[in-house]
């Protein structure tokens, strides 16, 4: 069986796109994105984002590739940056393995 790290850091690009809307993006992980509408919303839930995406992950026991180095990610629009977001897997995992299976019976 595979073990996966407690903890994982990937780098996220947090773009702002039309009006108050903010994006944020994995660049490391294909597909592992949203989109908040305000850039406070955008940073709080970039770690939800992450955690569920690499519990997805870990789930299907796909390998999780190494995070970039932040200091080599560019963004191109004035209110774009980029910041490390630090997933705590052990929480999200229980939480995962608690959630109630419903089952009908006949």
């Amino acid at each position: 069986m595979k073990k996966y790290p407690d903890m994982y850091e990937f780098p996220a690009i947090f773009k702002k796109v039309e009006g108050k809307l903010w994006e944020v993006w994995f660049p490391d992980l294909e597909a592992c994105c949203s989109s908040m509408d305000s850039r406070e919303s955008a940073i709080l839930e970039a770690r939800e984002v992450l955690e569920n995406f690499l519990y997805g992950m870990e789930k299907q026991k796909f390998d999780i590739p190494a995070p970039s180095d932040l200091k080599n990610i560019n963004v191109s629009g004035p209110q774009d940056f980029t910041q490390l977001v630090v997933a705590n897997m052990p929480p999200v995992r229980r939480a995962h393995a608690n959630k109630a299976v419903k089952k009908t019976l006949t």
